[in-house]
């Protein structure tokens, strides 16, 4: 198994929140999930 350095956040405002739907890439275990914004170190 192998560690990977990441991190993740999320942006709020009032009751609304900044998230990203992951749909571009074809192979992505988070693919059509909706995430926070963040990424690799």
């Amino acid at each position: 198994m192998t560690m990977r350095n990441t991190t993740l956040c999320y942006i709020e405002r009032g009751n609304e929140y900044l998230m990203l739907h992951r749909t571009k890439k074809a192979v992505d275990e988070n693919k059509d999930k909706w995430i926070g914004i963040g990424g690799k170190f």
